[in-house]
């Protein structure tokens, strides 16, 4: 299948993207974040990965498939492609469920989503990413230990309230 920096030359080449300058226009990103990519082996950001699978999907599908892999999805779940139409539904008595339906399942984390988590931090504090893993680390640890709702903490630390005195 090949790794991830080498798809990602496959799709720079295939869109024609030759110079780090190019990739940065085409994604809206600096170029010390692509030089970073380029250093960490690829497009760590599932944002730009799509918009990468979403220009190469139309002149290279497989190439766009094998790109979507690489962050855990396929072209159907980017809505590139329509999925599969379910088999012929076999005639039952309709059943009712004891149970409340199960809440939508999310990925399973990546490589690419713990580095994307760990450049925004890096950017915002203008430090390389290797000076900020072990903080980023230590504060989802914390909050798996406290088995808190992780949307609404995500929520609460966006609005920016801060934490009551001696209760840091």
């Amino acid at each position: 299948m090949g790794d991830k920096a080498d798809i990602v030359n496959e799709v720079r080449r295939e869109l024609g993207l030759h110079i780090n300058r190019e990739l940065a226009e085409f994604l809206g990103i600096s170029l010390r974040t692509v030089q970073r990519y380029i250093y960490d082996g690829g497009v760590s950001s599932p944002r730009d990965c799509e918009k990468l699978i979403a220009a190469v999907y139309p002149k290279n599908e497989t190439l766009a498939s094998r790109l979507a892999a690489t962050i855990g999805t396929d072209l159907v779940k980017l809505g590139l492609k329509p999925p599969t139409p379910p088999p012929a539904p076999v005639a039952q008595a309709p059943r009712q469920s004891l149970l409340a339906p199960e809440p939508p399942r999310l990925p399973p984390a990546t490589d690419a989503h713990a580095d994307a988590v760990v450049c925004a931090v890096a950017d915002l504090l203008e430090q390389p990413p290797a000076a900020v893993r072990h903080i980023v680390a230590a504060a989802f640890g914390r909050a798996l230990e406290l088995g808190v709702d992780q949307e609404g903490l995500a929520r609460l630390l966006a609005a920016g309230r801060p934490a009551p005195p001696g209760k840091s």
